[in-house]
């Protein structure tokens, strides 16, 4: 299914037929397991579709605009998850992208949605 007939369904709460709180995830673990055919950049994760091999960007506010469409109570930022045997620069490189890139850009985003600014 896609997010419109799901959002047409009424939400998640919904569709499922749950009162209680659905928490929904970035896909920050498909990078790991697609990286073959992925790309993370400071933009978001670049992926090739093996329905019919278009490429597609997912940027962290993409991720949340989904998660928002689908009724979410609980939304997990994408991140740049790494595999546990990954060392050295690339840890540092994708926890960098994690707190300074996408909390500035989701945090931006929350504030222009909510029109809301802090002191």
């Amino acid at each position: 299914m896609t997010v419109e007939e799901i959002r047409n369904c009424g939400g998640l709460h919904k569709f499922m037929n749950w009162n209680g709180n659905i928490l929904t995830d970035s896909g920050g673990f498909q990078i790991v397991s697609l990286s073959k055919v992925s790309q993370v950049s400071e933009e978001g994760v670049t992926f090739r579709s093996f329905h019919d091999d278009s490429i597609h960007v997912l940027s962290p506010e993409d991720s949340i605009k989904i998660q928002l469409a689908l009724g979410s109570d609980i939304m997990m930022q994408l991140d740049d998850v790494v595999s546990t045997t990954t060392t050295g620069p690339r840890v540092e490189e994708a926890m960098y992208r994690f707190v300074k890139i996408n909390n500035l850009k989701i945090y931006k985003m929350v504030r222009s949605v909510y029109k809301y600014d802090t002191p």
